[in-house]
């Protein structure tokens, strides 16, 4: 955890499973394949406990082995003060009832953190948006390895920006 980028997404993790949590709760927390999730813990000597006859992970020994990278390209052209609006990470909460119920699906049907896949299935939408966005910095995810994982509600922005614009 070097920088404020990981540091932001270990506390955001912790928030969401606790001090400890079942291969079943990461993999439903982070959208990680369960086997990925059993090889980390094993190859890395995750500390762990059992509780009611099941493994739990300690998930700060868990984050510290995951491989954790950000989007930092640098932005060219300084944004607009609407642009700094629209994409501002800190401007994730839902303004009106639509944004409300648009949080509330998202959140339902692809959990706190998604993939580039889960995006096209459910928006209909080609991949190359979606990575063009992400390339952008309007929408922030992290990575494990080669896998890009985005943070759920970070799409709100991305989407309200979206809705805005007139053809």
């Amino acid at each position: 955890m070097k920088n404020i980028h990981t540091n932001f997404l270990a506390e955001y993790i912790l928030k969401l499973t606790g001090e400890y949590a079942s291969a079943n709760r990461i993999h439903d927390v982070l959208n990680l394949s369960l086997s990925y999730t059993y090889t980390l813990a094993n190859n890395n000597k995750v500390r762990n406990r059992v509780k009611n006859g099941r493994t739990e992970y300690n998930m700060e020994d868990f984050i510290k082995n995951l491989e954790f990278s950000y989007n930092n390209n640098v932005i060219d052209n300084p944004l607009t003060k609407e642009d700094f609006e629209v994409n501002n990470f800190h401007n994730w909460e839902a303004r009106n009832d639509i944004e409300k119920y648009l949080e509330k699906l998202l959140l339902d049907e692809l959990g706190q953190f998604t993939c580039i896949k889960d995006l096209v299935e459910m928006f209909k939408v080609s991949k190359t948006i979606w990575y063009e966005a992400l390339e952008e910095g309007k929408i922030m995810y992290f990575t494990i390895s080669t896998r890009k994982i985005i943070v759920t509600r970070s799409l709100l922005p991305f989407l309200r920006e979206a809705m805005c614009e007139q053809y």
